[in-house]
């Protein structure tokens, strides 16, 4: 992440992404939200998936566990 001046963050493009670190700065709007279930327990839910979208039309998926996020 780099900023320009006080004001302004610069954000990572998502086509851009890659294995060589580890945190990101990025802007996105969220396109699809769905919450997967256990296959022996359709009740329960496993985690929080999405797909987002940038500025440019990149898209990519996300998942967070359920374990790290308490209110699903």
């Amino acid at each position: 992440m780099a900023a320009n001046n006080a004001d302004q963050v610069v954000f990572d493009k998502v086509a851009e992404i890659n294995a060589s670190k580890e945190s990101w700065n990025i802007r996105v709007k969220v396109v699809m939200l769905w919450k997967p279930t256990y296959i022996n327990n359709p009740n329960m839910v496993a985690s929080l998936d999405m797909i987002l979208i940038d500025q440019e039309g990149s898209r990519i998926q996300a998942t967070i566990k359920k374990k790290s996020y308490s209110c699903i």
